[in-house]
């Protein structure tokens, strides 16, 4: 593994883990917005509307042909406003905590599952033992609520909202797109899509909170997105994709902690052993590669 100036290193993993902690606490700061009178669309509003106008010049950039804003509009269906409404409706019937360990698993588990069948990377056994014990530590956390038919429709809902994100990153991948630009014009689309919805949102957002709607619009459209991703990418180029991707997949711990120390419901037993599953999973996952030295003739 390449050699990583010391300076390089910390300035890596401290962009990386505030991106990190970002996204391990979207979920808690989501339900909490939901939970304030403010319904899912609106929240997903707002997301998009606060990203989409920050990066809208970022979005006229690479290709601009009819295909490339066709694969922007894919990326936005994929992993835009219709994902995040869908994660945020989960979060309105499965506990949040659940959330930060669902939809990463399944980011993981459908990249492994698209890379191999799209980009031809292949699944080594360390991969397959990887995937295994991520759905054992799905298996896990669904256990408990399989008699409550709500709960399980929010589990159904962030399995879809992490299977999104997969094919929009074996997408973005496979066809060559930047992140930047994909990421821009994957908010800016949505912010077209969701703009002739404001008659549906406008009078609950206008009759809401003032200061929950600043906080939610900063924290959704700003934080979790614009500064997350340029916090993650700047890590990536400083520390190199694979330690960064080691980064990632600390995300799930990230929201639990964070539940057990800013919310009432502290996680159970199945949580933290979905985790530790879900953590061995991803670090066999994630275990580089070795290649077979030839033999000397």
């Amino acid at each position: 593994m390449t050699v990583i100036p010391r300076a390089d290193l910390v300035k890596g993993l401290a962009l990386g883990l505030t991106a990190i902690a970002l996204w391990g606490a979207w979920p808690l700061v989501t339900a909490a917005g939901v939970g304030s009178n403010l319904s899912p669309l609106a929240v997903t509003f707002l997301r998009y509307m606060v990203a989409g106008a920050i990066l809208a010049p970022f979005a006229f950039r690479g290709d601009m042909s009819l295909k490339g804003w066709a694969m922007g509009l894919f990326f936005a269906v994929m992993a835009g406003a219709p994902n995040t409404w869908v994660a945020i409706e989960g979060l309105t019937r499965a506990p949040a905590s659940h959330g930060g360990l669902v939809i990463p698993a399944f980011i993981m588990i459908g990249g492994m599952a698209g890379g191999h069948i799209v980009l031809a990377d292949r699944m080594t056994p360390a991969r397959y033992a990887g995937a295994a014990l991520m759905l054992l530590g799905l298996g896990v956390l669904a256990v408990p609520v399989m008699g409550d038919g709500a709960t399980l429709e929010g589990e159904f809902l962030y399995a879809l909202a992490g299977i999104g994100w997969a094919i929009y990153s074996v997408c973005m991948k496979r066809w060559g797109v930047d992140a930047l630009t994909a990421t821009a014009r994957l908010a800016f689309l949505s912010a077209l899509m969701l703009a002739p919805l404001w008659p549906m949102v406008g009078d609950e957002i206008m009759a809401a909170d003032r200061d929950l709607v600043l906080f939610q619009a900063g924290w959704q459209g700003f934080l979790s997105t614009v500064i997350a991703f340029l916090f993650f990418s700047l890590s990536v180029t400083l520390i190199g994709a694979s330690r960064a991707s080691v980064l990632n997949a600390a995300t799930p711990a990230v929201t639990l902690i964070l539940a057990a120390l800013f919310t009432e419901s502290a996680a159970g037993a199945a949580e933290w052993a979905a985790l530790l599953l879900l953590f061995a999973g991803m670090g066999a996952a994630l275990a580089p590669t070795r290649r077979a030295v030839p033999a000397a003739a």
